[in-house]
């Protein structure tokens, strides 16, 4: 399965790039590198970014709305790496093929712990609402979506396995792809707490294995307060007017989403108005399935699950969480167990996401914000 969506998302991509699309203008946000990716469709938006740290390391100039501070270490450094032993190969086809490469590993973890959900029938139910999912085509972009699901599931999974050792080291790589990877350490608390029967007094290895992830997610905010001076810049680069609505309180953001929504339903004209709203549903389908979570006992990937919404939420809009919501593997357990007892909501779930994964693959390899 994953060799044939890989092809097929690879053929997709290269087919929409010939096809005609009303592109907005493009503006180079990333300085320079527009022209590198243009022939490469699956590298758009944060690729150059990606690429300008990969290559150039990091750079701050506060006159500057954008830098490169704005994105995590791990997914360029590897890129970096990859680029070296393939000198031949254009970077931003390196970073596709290694996507595609944590996507696989991904999907091993993946469907390993489905079998939590409804036993070992639910692995490729799991694999098969993760893949038809409609914005999964980021898992072979250059981007961290890959990267960030394959850390995040060997995190969950070695520490299921008492292998907590490992379990840091992954944690770690998380903290080091994404700001949210610091919320990996709500699930490796419970399961730590869940596991000792004398409740915070764990064994040597424990402590280790979550000392490691906590060191990885303060890692790169320590790298920004040695080098610039400021720890949480990262933090205050991603609050300015360039990127996005400042960060809120999590009952803020909902209430002024809430007015959005209600706005935009009596406007049939509003400018982005299906993307809103299917960001909206979004929010909502997953925030039930991290409640289905819960209640079947899976409560270290729902709490997870939940923290990350909550996450989201503090960040003061919803723009993009179509794709946010790929790093949600456990909710794709509920799912896979609908689509294995459903013969039809199976084909209905594989048609419309692919259907609608097409168009939105159609859009992003024109340069036009999907997610």
């Amino acid at each position: 399965m994953w060799a044939i969506w890989c092809a097929g998302i690879a053929l997709l991509a290269a087919l929409a790039w010939r096809l005609p699309a009303q592109s907005p203008p493009e503006v180079d946000w990333t300085r320079g590198t527009l022209r590198l990716y243009r022939s490469v469709p699956l590298a758009r938006w944060d690729a150059g970014w990606y690429y300008l740290v990969a290559v150039n390391g990091y750079h701050y100039d506060p006159k500057v709305l954008a830098n490169t501070i704005g994105f995590y270490p791990l997914y360029p450094l590897l890129l970096r790496a990859a680029a070296a032993a393939l000198p031949s190969v254009s970077i931003f086809v390196v970073g596709i093929l290694l996507s595609m490469l944590f996507l696989l590993g991904a999907l091993v973890l993946v469907a390993r712990l489905s079998e939590l959900w409804d036993g070992p029938e639910t692995r490729l139910p799991a694999i098969a609402a993760i893949l038809f999912f409609p914005t999964s085509f980021f898992y072979a972009s250059v981007y961290t979506e890959s990267l960030f699901l394959l850390t995040t599931a060997a995190a969950i999974a070695s520490a299921r396995a008492n292998r907590w050792i490992l379990a840091g080291f992954a944690g770690a790589a998380a903290g080091l792809t994404r700001l949210n990877g610091c919320l990996i350490l709500v699930p490796l608390a419970y399961l730590a707490w869940e596991g000792s029967a004398r409740r915070w007094r764990f064994p040597g290895r424990t402590w280790t294995g979550l000392g490691l992830a906590l060191a990885g997610v303060l890692a790169f905010p320590a790298y920004l307060g040695v080098r610039f001076g400021d720890p949480l810049l990262y933090v205050h680069e991603k609050s300015n007017a360039f990127w996005s609505p400042r960060p809120g309180a999590p009952w803020k953001t909902a209430w002024r989403i809430g007015k959005e929504a209600w706005r935009r339903l009596a406007d049939p004209a509003a400018e982005g108005r299906l993307l809103f709203l299917s960001g909206v549903a979004c929010f909502l389908v997953f925030l039930a399935l991290s409640v289905l979570l819960l209640r079947r006992g899976l409560v270290a990937e729902g709490l997870y699950a939940v923290a990350t919404l909550l996450f989201l939420l503090c960040g003061g809009t919803f723009d993009g969480i179509q794709r946010y919501v790929l790093a949600l593997f456990p909710c794709f357990f509920p799912i896979a167990g609908g689509l294995r007892r459903s013969p039809v909501l199976a084909f209905a779930y594989a048609f419309l996401g692919i259907g609608t994964g097409v168009v939105l693959l159609h859009r992003f390899v024109h340069s036009i914000f999907v997610a």
